[in-house]
Parts: C-alpha cells; structure tokens; sequence
C-alpha cells in the first residue's frame, strides 16, 4: 500500500449528476438502501483506476485481477462481538468520492462490511451528524484501524516485510489491516515470492553466462540492469512498489543471502556502486 493524493473537491462528473440525487438522499435515510452500480460505471471506475495506476488500493496488484468500487466505510450493517468492528453502516456515504477505493476481488470479498475503529464511542451513526460527510474529521474522530492510503501520508510505516514474503505489522493498524485484507493469502504471498525468485532467476543466469564467456564486464552490466529493473519496479505506478522497494532497500537480506556464496561477492559490491547512483 502507498499513499495517493485524491482531489476530494473534484468528483467525476458523473458521480455529481443530478439525475442521482434521488439515489442519493435514498442513501442517507433508508439502512436498506441498496448501492446502485450505474452510478460507478463510466468515469468513476475510470478515475480509480488511473488514479490508482490499475492496482489494487490495498495489495498493490494488477496483474490478472479486476477492480472493484469499495466501500471504505462499509454501507452494510455489522453485526459481530467485537465492539471495535460493530456498527450499523455508513449508507449516507454510499456514492461519496472520498469514500470510494478500487479493490481487487480477493481483497473486497475479505474486507466485507468490517469496520473497525479505536474510538468506539465516537462511531459516526447518522449522516446528520456533523462531520458526517467530512472525510478527515471522520478520521480523526473514529481513529479507524483501517488504514486508508488517501488520508495516510505514509502507509508503509504500518508495515515490513520479511524475507519469505509475508507483510507483518509495524503497528495495531497495520496489523489488523493485513488480517482483514489477509494480505498473507496463498494468492498475494505467491505474487510477492515470484518477484524474489525472478531476480535470483536473472542473477543466476548472468553468473551462468559469465562461466562461459569469461566476460567480466558483460556480467556487471548484467547485474547493473538487473537492479535497475528492481528499481524502476520500485516506482509508485508499479505493481507492487512498496514490496519492490523493500527488496531493494534490504537487498542483502532478501537476495544475496541466497545466493551461491561464490557468486555474493561480487553481487553486493555491484549493488553498493549502484546504490551511490542512485
């Protein structure tokens, strides 16, 4: 997850189509209000997903999903034991801009209506309270343990991590985020997993040319492009930057270690001088 500036005083126009207001003041007072689907097609979706450079808003993937529109704040009631995640929907923001992310499937389907927050006894429960229809006050009033990469400026402080894959949790919020969102799925792990192994891959592969060809230039130029490539994947607009970054921020760690020990030398030096470029 990484931060994205969204322009919340500037919805798609057709989100702000008069022929919805009827929809809309629905919304607001009936709880069994049911989302109407018309009103995201077209730009809405459209925005999101360049605004989100077609990824997923929360794992960061691209490849091979479809997005979804989401909910932010959940229109559907919850019921449940947990004081923290119960609550009883937030229907008044069904077709509001600010609380509108694209979700991959996996990750909409694991987040349902959950919900929950720190500040139980500031739940905002009726659109006419007044910070209803106030993103950041929202926010700071409900102190939500989802994180939301619009308001956060610095999401990846929620999170590491670790050599095998998996993300853990810096934080309550990252924690609970990631077990929500099951971020540690079979599917998301495997994406994370077959980033490391396709750099092992290209690095052994530039070592098994080197055996042949003797060419010790052509094999730093090799391992040189092969951190570029980690590095132009580290980019916001990537599948998977913050991952990316992470792998090239802790490069040792996540790749070198593995590495034949007659090829790590050589490697982590190339490395270093490419960290002095960049």
């Amino acid at each position: 997850m990484i931060h994205i500036s969204k322009n919340l005083s500037s919805p798609p126009k057709d989100l702000m189509d008069s022929k919805w207001n009827k929809i809309k003041a629905d919304a607001s007072v009936n709880p069994k209000h049911k989302a109407d689907s018309k009103c995201y097609r077209g730009t809405v979706i459209d925005e999101l997903e360049k605004l989100y450079n077609f990824k997923c808003a929360v794992c960061e993937r691209s490849i091979g999903i479809d997005l979804e529109v989401d909910h932010y704040r959940p229109i559907k009631p919850r019921t449940c034991s947990d004081p923290n995640d119960k609550h009883s929907g937030y229907g008044w923001l069904t077709y509001e801009w600010s609380n509108l992310m694209p979700l991959c499937s996996n990750c909409n389907r694991y987040k349902s209506n959950h919900f929950p927050i720190f500040n139980v006894i500031a739940r905002i429960t009726n659109f006419s309270h007044p910070v209803a229809y106030d993103f950041h006050k929202l926010q700071t009033t409900e102190e939500p343990y989802l994180i939301n990469p619009e308001f956060e400026e610095f999401p990846e402080k929620h999170f590491r991590y670790l050599r095998d894959g998996t993300v853990s949790g810096r934080t309550d919020s990252g924690r609970i985020t990631i077990e929500i969102y099951k971020l540690n799925s079979r599917s998301k792990l495997r994406d994370r997993k077959r980033i490391i192994e396709s750099i092992l891959r290209d690095i052994s592969e530039a070592f098994y040319s080197y055996i042949t060809s003797k060419n010790k230039f052509d094999l730093e130029n090799t391992l040189y492009s092969i951190l570029k490539k980690s590095l132009l994947n580290a980019y916001p607009k990537e599948p998977l930057s913050l991952f990316n970054l992470f792998i090239l921020k802790y490069f040792d760690k996540f790749i070198i270690e593995r590495l034949p020990e007659s090829t790590r030398n050589i490697t982590k030096k190339m490395y270093e001088e490419f960290l002095k470029e960049i």
